[in-house]
């Protein structure tokens, strides 16, 4: 049996409402990873999966002791993946060391999508035209259609859902690791965060319930991490 060693990167505690229910960041990704497996077939004997700390302790797992590294987002209230803070610089620094290789994959969600993109050279910045919440759809490029095997929608407001470069690394701007319930709760915690639009919120939260493609995805970041596919 080959076992697959993933280290979760936490870069959020998540709110106390939350982690009373589900555990701590490392905790929701480790379910959305074995619903993943489940979808697949995939025995879970062979995930490895380790959680570090690198918002609140700063812990890097080394390379030659895992085979993929998942970062995880972060709803810090005012935290963006562009801002001068020590532990996020040294989260770039690491991602960089991780990118200069070629045997560990890496993927990123949400505002780790946004960290990845900044170690590569990109520019992340405040988005003009707002915040998506909740369940929304997203347009697939030619290339995302193949990944994912389906059209999910689209998205106005981002115009850079997500990155890949194969066998190396993928990237995603939403929260696929979110079920309704922890949307909710981040929804109701909403002005704490950082969100002041009413609307926005309520908006938000008439489309929590909707059909979502979180499990496809966990299978798809498998799949990428295992080497099973090809595109």
């Amino acid at each position: 049996m080959i076992t697959t060693r993933i280290a979760v990167l936490e870069c959020d505690p998540l709110i106390a409402s939350i982690r009373e229910t589900y555990g701590s960041y490392g905790d929701v990704v480790t379910g959305f990873l074995q619903t993943g497996a489940n979808h697949l077939g995939l025995p879970l004997s062979e995930l490895d999966i380790s959680t570090w700390n690198v918002e609140a302790k700063q812990e890097f797992p080394a390379l030659q002791e895992v085979d993929a590294i998942l970062v995880t987002g972060s709803n810090g209230p005012g935290l963006s993946a562009y801002d001068d803070v020590d532990w996020i610089n040294k989260l770039v620094k690491y991602i960089k060391v991780i990118i200069a290789q070629d045997r560990v994959k890496l993927v990123g969600l949400c505002f780790s999508h946004q960290v990845i993109g900044r170690a590569l050279g990109a520019t992340a910045a405040i988005n003009s035209l707002g915040y998506e919440l909740s369940v929304c759809n997203v347009v697939l490029s030619p290339l995302g259609a193949r990944i994912f095997g389906k059209t999910l929608g689209m998205s106005p407001v981002c115009q850079v859902q997500g990155m890949f470069v194969p066998g190396r690394l993928m990237t995603l701007q939403g929260h696929p690791e979110f079920d309704d319930k922890i949307m909710v709760e981040l929804l109701k915690a909403s002005k704490d965060l950082g969100f002041e639009d009413d609307a926005l919120i309520d908006d938000a939260m008439s489309r929590v319930n909707n059909k979502h493609d979180g499990t496809l995805v966990a299978a798809v970041l498998l799949k990428f991490i295992g080497g099973l596919f090809e595109v």
